[in-house]
Protein backbone atom coordinates (compact mmCIF):
# COMPACT_ATOMS: atom_id res chain seq x y z
CA UNK A 1 0.00 0.00 0.00
CA UNK A 2 1.17 3.52 -0.75
CA UNK A 3 0.84 6.59 1.47
CA UNK A 4 -1.31 9.29 -0.04
CA UNK A 5 -0.14 12.81 -0.81
CA UNK A 6 -2.19 15.97 -0.99
CA UNK A 7 -5.95 15.45 -0.75
CA UNK A 8 -8.77 17.86 -0.07
CA UNK A 9 -10.82 17.19 3.06
CA UNK A 10 -13.86 16.78 0.81
CA UNK A 11 -12.15 13.84 -0.91
CA UNK A 12 -11.79 11.91 2.34
CA UNK A 13 -14.77 9.80 3.50
CA UNK A 14 -16.55 11.24 6.53
CA UNK A 15 -16.44 7.89 8.33
CA UNK A 16 -12.66 7.76 7.95
CA UNK A 17 -12.28 11.24 9.43
CA UNK A 18 -14.60 10.30 12.30
CA UNK A 19 -12.63 7.13 13.00
CA UNK A 20 -9.29 8.97 12.89
CA UNK A 21 -10.57 11.60 15.33
CA UNK A 22 -12.15 9.15 17.77
CA UNK A 23 -8.89 7.17 17.91
CA UNK A 24 -7.21 10.18 19.54
CA UNK A 25 -9.53 9.98 22.56
CA UNK A 26 -7.27 7.33 24.08
CA UNK A 27 -4.32 9.77 24.31
CA UNK A 28 -6.31 12.83 25.43
CA UNK A 29 -7.37 13.97 28.91
CA UNK A 30 -9.24 16.94 30.28
CA UNK A 31 -8.11 18.72 33.46
CA UNK A 32 -10.97 19.48 35.84
CA UNK A 33 -11.00 21.67 38.91
CA UNK A 34 -13.34 20.33 41.61
CA UNK A 35 -14.54 22.72 44.32
CA UNK A 36 -16.97 21.91 47.13
CA UNK A 37 -19.15 24.64 48.65
CA UNK A 38 -22.04 23.94 51.01
CA UNK A 39 -21.65 20.21 50.27
CA UNK A 40 -22.16 20.87 46.55
CA UNK A 41 -19.36 20.09 44.14
CA UNK A 42 -18.61 22.39 41.23
CA UNK A 43 -16.49 21.06 38.36
CA UNK A 44 -14.72 23.39 35.92
CA UNK A 45 -12.78 22.48 32.78
CA UNK A 46 -9.26 23.89 33.15
CA UNK A 47 -7.60 22.66 29.96
CA UNK A 48 -6.47 19.61 28.02
CA UNK A 49 -3.42 17.36 27.98
CA UNK A 50 -1.74 14.59 25.98
CA UNK A 51 -0.61 11.34 27.61
CA UNK A 52 3.01 10.58 26.67
CA UNK A 53 5.78 8.24 27.77
CA UNK A 54 9.53 8.46 27.23
CA UNK A 55 12.53 6.68 28.69
CA UNK A 56 10.43 4.99 31.35
CA UNK A 57 8.72 8.23 32.39
CA UNK A 58 5.03 9.09 32.06
CA UNK A 59 3.67 12.61 31.70
CA UNK A 60 0.91 14.82 30.37
CA UNK A 61 2.04 17.40 27.84
CA UNK A 62 0.06 20.62 28.08
CA UNK A 63 0.39 24.41 27.94
CA UNK A 64 2.30 26.32 30.63
CA UNK A 65 -0.65 28.62 31.30
CA UNK A 66 -2.81 25.55 31.97
CA UNK A 67 -0.63 24.25 34.80
CA UNK A 68 -0.78 27.74 36.34
CA UNK A 69 -4.44 27.09 37.21
CA UNK A 70 -4.15 23.44 38.29
CA UNK A 71 -4.43 22.75 42.05
CA UNK A 72 -1.28 22.66 44.19
CA UNK A 73 -2.90 20.65 46.97
CA UNK A 74 -5.78 18.23 47.33
CA UNK A 75 -6.94 16.46 44.21
CA UNK A 76 -6.94 17.12 40.46
CA UNK A 77 -9.87 15.97 38.35
CA UNK A 78 -9.22 14.16 35.07
CA UNK A 79 -11.61 13.25 32.27
CA UNK A 80 -10.64 9.67 31.48
CA UNK A 81 -13.87 7.93 30.51
CA UNK A 82 -17.20 8.46 28.79
CA UNK A 83 -19.20 7.51 31.89
CA UNK A 84 -20.53 9.82 34.66
CA UNK A 85 -17.88 8.59 37.11
CA UNK A 86 -15.59 11.18 38.65
CA UNK A 87 -11.84 10.56 38.51
CA UNK A 88 -9.44 12.53 40.67
CA UNK A 89 -5.79 12.03 41.55
CA UNK A 90 -3.85 13.20 44.58
CA UNK A 91 -1.52 16.02 43.55
CA UNK A 92 1.16 14.55 45.82
CA UNK A 93 1.66 11.95 43.09
CA UNK A 94 2.38 14.49 40.34
CA UNK A 95 4.77 17.33 39.64
CA UNK A 96 4.22 20.41 37.49
CA UNK A 97 7.05 21.14 35.08
CA UNK A 98 6.91 24.53 33.36
CA UNK A 99 9.15 24.06 30.32
CA UNK A 100 8.82 27.49 28.67
CA UNK A 101 6.54 30.52 28.96
CA UNK A 102 6.93 33.73 26.96
CA UNK A 103 5.77 37.26 27.73
CA UNK A 104 3.19 37.46 24.93
CA UNK A 105 0.44 34.84 25.04
CA UNK A 106 -0.03 34.61 21.28
CA UNK A 107 3.67 34.42 20.44
CA UNK A 108 4.70 31.61 22.80
CA UNK A 109 6.51 29.70 24.01
CA UNK A 110 3.87 28.15 26.24
CA UNK A 111 4.54 24.50 26.97
CA UNK A 112 4.64 22.38 30.12
CA UNK A 113 4.21 18.87 31.47
CA UNK A 114 2.52 17.17 34.38
CA UNK A 115 4.91 14.46 35.57
CA UNK A 116 3.27 11.33 36.95
CA UNK A 117 4.42 8.94 39.64
CA UNK A 118 4.47 5.26 38.67
CA UNK A 119 1.35 4.55 40.72
CA UNK A 120 -0.65 7.38 39.12
CA UNK A 121 0.60 6.40 35.65
CA UNK A 122 -0.45 2.78 36.19
CA UNK A 123 -3.93 3.82 37.29
CA UNK A 124 -4.35 6.01 34.20
CA UNK A 125 -2.89 3.37 31.89
CA UNK A 126 -5.67 1.00 32.89
CA UNK A 127 -8.07 3.31 31.01
CA UNK A 128 -5.98 5.26 28.54
CA UNK A 129 -2.89 4.95 26.33
CA UNK A 130 0.40 6.79 26.68
CA UNK A 131 1.85 7.90 23.34
CA UNK A 132 5.46 6.74 22.93
CA UNK A 133 7.62 9.78 22.12
CA UNK A 134 10.88 7.81 22.19
CA UNK A 135 9.76 5.51 19.38
CA UNK A 136 9.15 8.48 17.06
CA UNK A 137 11.76 10.99 18.19
CA UNK A 138 14.49 10.31 15.63
CA UNK A 139 12.16 10.21 12.63
CA UNK A 140 10.33 13.40 13.51
CA UNK A 141 13.48 15.40 14.25
CA UNK A 142 15.29 14.27 11.08
CA UNK A 143 12.66 13.41 8.45
CA UNK A 144 9.12 14.43 9.44
CA UNK A 145 6.32 13.84 6.90
CA UNK A 146 5.36 16.64 4.54
CA UNK A 147 2.80 19.01 6.07
CA UNK A 148 0.39 18.51 3.17
CA UNK A 149 0.22 14.74 3.54
CA UNK A 150 -2.95 13.36 5.13
CA UNK A 151 -5.00 15.47 7.53
CA UNK A 152 -4.38 17.33 10.80
CA UNK A 153 -6.55 17.08 13.91
CA UNK A 154 -6.55 19.34 16.98
CA UNK A 155 -7.87 16.96 19.64
CA UNK A 156 -8.97 18.25 23.04
CA UNK A 157 -11.82 19.28 25.32
CA UNK A 158 -13.87 22.37 24.47
CA UNK A 159 -15.69 24.27 27.22
CA UNK A 160 -18.35 25.58 24.82
CA UNK A 161 -19.52 21.99 24.25
CA UNK A 162 -19.91 21.17 27.95
CA UNK A 163 -23.32 19.69 28.75
CA UNK A 164 -25.23 19.69 32.03
CA UNK A 165 -27.89 17.12 32.94
CA UNK A 166 -30.04 18.60 35.76
CA UNK A 167 -31.85 15.31 36.46
CA UNK A 168 -29.25 12.57 36.36
CA UNK A 169 -30.56 10.30 39.13
CA UNK A 170 -29.06 9.20 41.43
CA UNK A 171 -26.72 12.22 41.15
CA UNK A 172 -27.74 15.80 41.87
CA UNK A 173 -26.11 17.15 38.70
CA UNK A 174 -23.87 15.69 36.02
CA UNK A 175 -21.64 17.86 33.87
CA UNK A 176 -20.29 16.30 30.69
CA UNK A 177 -17.02 17.59 29.22
CA UNK A 178 -16.85 16.93 25.49
CA UNK A 179 -13.87 15.72 23.50
CA UNK A 180 -13.70 17.36 20.08
CA UNK A 181 -11.43 16.96 17.08
CA UNK A 182 -11.10 19.90 14.69
CA UNK A 183 -9.95 18.64 11.29
CA UNK A 184 -7.99 20.59 8.69
CA UNK A 185 -4.44 21.47 7.77
CA UNK A 186 -1.60 23.61 9.07
CA UNK A 187 -0.10 26.87 7.92
CA UNK A 188 2.41 29.45 9.06
CA UNK A 189 5.19 27.16 10.32
CA UNK A 190 7.98 29.11 12.01
CA UNK A 191 11.06 28.51 14.14
CA UNK A 192 12.12 30.90 16.90
CA UNK A 193 15.07 29.93 19.05
CA UNK A 194 14.66 26.41 20.38
CA UNK A 195 10.97 26.27 19.59
CA UNK A 196 8.90 25.76 16.48
CA UNK A 197 5.25 26.57 15.85
CA UNK A 198 2.30 25.64 13.64
CA UNK A 199 -0.81 27.68 12.90
CA UNK A 200 -3.99 25.60 12.56
CA UNK A 201 -6.65 27.69 10.75
CA UNK A 202 -10.30 27.32 11.78
CA UNK A 203 -13.40 28.90 10.31
CA UNK A 204 -16.90 29.46 11.64
CA UNK A 205 -19.45 30.17 8.89
CA UNK A 206 -22.75 31.69 10.11
CA UNK A 207 -24.62 28.38 9.77
CA UNK A 208 -21.88 26.24 11.32
CA UNK A 209 -22.55 24.04 14.35
CA UNK A 210 -18.85 23.91 15.20
CA UNK A 211 -17.68 25.55 18.44
CA UNK A 212 -16.84 29.23 18.15
CA UNK A 213 -14.69 29.49 21.24
CA UNK A 214 -12.09 26.75 21.73
CA UNK A 215 -11.48 27.57 25.39
CA UNK A 216 -10.43 24.39 27.18
CA UNK A 217 -8.50 23.04 24.21
CA UNK A 218 -5.24 24.65 25.41
CA UNK A 219 -2.70 21.90 26.04
CA UNK A 220 -4.34 19.52 23.57
CA UNK A 221 -2.48 17.59 20.90
CA UNK A 222 -2.13 18.62 17.28
CA UNK A 223 -2.03 15.34 15.38
CA UNK A 224 -0.86 14.59 11.85
CA UNK A 225 -2.93 11.67 10.52
CA UNK A 226 -1.26 9.98 7.56
CA UNK A 227 -3.43 8.03 5.14
CA UNK A 228 -2.76 5.26 2.66
CA UNK A 229 -4.68 3.78 -0.22
CA UNK A 230 -4.91 0.27 -1.60
CA UNK A 231 -4.90 -0.79 -5.22
CA UNK A 232 -8.58 0.10 -5.60
CA UNK A 233 -8.06 3.60 -4.24
CA UNK A 234 -9.74 2.93 -0.88
CA UNK A 235 -8.30 5.05 1.94
CA UNK A 236 -7.35 3.97 5.46
CA UNK A 237 -5.43 5.51 8.36
CA UNK A 238 -1.72 4.73 8.26
CA UNK A 239 -0.38 6.60 11.33
CA UNK A 240 -1.42 9.07 14.02
CA UNK A 241 1.60 11.29 14.74
CA UNK A 242 1.75 13.81 17.57
CA UNK A 243 3.30 16.94 16.06
CA UNK A 244 2.00 19.81 18.16
CA UNK A 245 0.56 21.12 21.43
CA UNK A 246 -2.10 23.84 21.28
CA UNK A 247 -1.71 26.94 23.45
CA UNK A 248 -3.67 29.91 22.01
CA UNK A 249 -6.68 30.86 19.87
CA UNK A 250 -6.61 33.96 17.69
CA UNK A 251 -9.57 36.34 17.62
CA UNK A 252 -12.08 35.82 14.82
CA UNK A 253 -11.83 38.07 11.79
CA UNK A 254 -14.47 37.61 9.07
CA UNK A 255 -15.44 34.24 10.49
CA UNK A 256 -11.87 32.95 10.59
CA UNK A 257 -9.58 32.22 13.51
CA UNK A 258 -6.62 29.94 14.21
CA UNK A 259 -5.15 27.79 16.92
CA UNK A 260 -1.49 28.42 17.65
CA UNK A 261 0.49 25.32 18.50
CA UNK A 262 3.99 24.29 19.47
CA UNK A 263 5.59 22.06 16.85
CA UNK A 264 7.72 18.96 16.53
CA UNK A 265 11.00 20.42 17.81
CA UNK A 266 9.29 21.82 20.88
CA UNK A 267 7.93 18.36 21.74
CA UNK A 268 10.65 15.93 20.70
CA UNK A 269 13.65 18.07 21.57
CA UNK A 270 12.91 20.79 24.15
CA UNK A 271 10.07 19.14 26.12
CA UNK A 272 11.59 15.67 25.75
CA UNK A 273 14.93 16.71 27.24
CA UNK A 274 13.28 18.76 30.00
CA UNK A 275 11.17 15.80 31.11
CA UNK A 276 14.18 13.48 31.02
CA UNK A 277 16.15 15.86 33.28
CA UNK A 278 13.34 16.46 35.75
CA UNK A 279 12.60 14.77 39.03
CA UNK A 280 9.16 13.80 40.31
Amino acid sequence: MAETKERSITEIPEELIKSATEHLWQFTVGFVGVETKNKVQKATLLGSGVLVKLNGRHALLTAAHVIDVLPRSGRLGLVLSMTPEQTTIDVSGINYLKIARGDKAEAGPDIAAVLLSSSVASAIEARKTFYNLTARKEQLLTAPPEDREGIWVASGFVEELTQIDPNPAPYETVKGFCHFGAVGGVDGYRVEGQHDYFVFPISHPPSSSLPHNFGGVSGSGLWHVLLREDGSGALSVHQHILQGVTYYQDAYVDGRSALRCHGTRSIYSVAYEAICRSEL
